[in-house]
């Protein structure tokens, strides 16, 4: 389409140099049909310059929105959400931090609870799970090693479909690894 305008424009360019000097009542009409034509092509860019910037705040107003639910649901367990939140398919990453309860199982359970959670607010958002190829839920916790030293390690790593998530009911909320497509558990918390 932009080809096609930029030669109709030098067609008219061209056909107006040529009548310049020919005729001087024909010429004003066409002087304004080619100063319209270059408008044109200054629009259309511009309209594409603000179709760009438009994706990148959809994949910043979905993220955002995502986000706000997730902190809103979980509180201080949530630390982040990543991905890719353009196209037709989306990726998410969202990483918790497990919170002790008065048992090592007890924390375990936790744990799961909130990557259901988070499963439930992605499948409730007005986004909705089922614009999600991929949605990965990962916790970190604080771990000792050997040596003594204390950090956040990451303990579960889980990945679920889209479709998968969309599925979830209350009926399953104490087997959650059951439904992921990728599970894997710190041997510290593998009960």
């Amino acid at each position: 389409m932009k080809k096609i305008i930029a030669i109709l424009a030098a067609a008219m360019l061209l056909l107006a140099a040529c009548g310049e000097s020919e005729e001087k009542k024909n010429d004003e009409p066409e002087k304004k049909e080619t100063s319209a034509a270059p408008k044109e092509e200054k629009a259309e860019p511009a309209k594409e310059k603000a179709e760009e910037p438009k994706e990148e705040s959809e994949e910043v107003d979905t993220q955002k929105v995502l986000e706000k639910a997730l902190k809103k649901k979980l509180g201080d367990e949530f630390i982040s959400l990543n991905g890719v939140f353009v196209g037709d398919e989306y990726f998410g990453q969202i990483e918790l931090k497990g919170t002790e309860s008065m048992t090592p199982k007890l924390t375990v359970k936790s744990m799961k609870l909130s990557i259901r959670d988070a499963l439930y607010v992605i499948r409730d958002s007005k986004v909705g799970a089922e614009n999600f190829s991929n949605i990965g839920v990962s916790v970190k916790y604080p771990l000792v090693s050997a040596d003594g030293k204390t950090a956040d390690e990451y303990v579960i790593k889980s990945d679920f479909t889209g479709e998968t998530v969309a599925k979830l009911d209350g009926a399953n909320q104490n087997n959650i690894q059951d439904f992921a497509s990728d599970w894997w558990e710190h041997p510290a918390v593998q009960q």
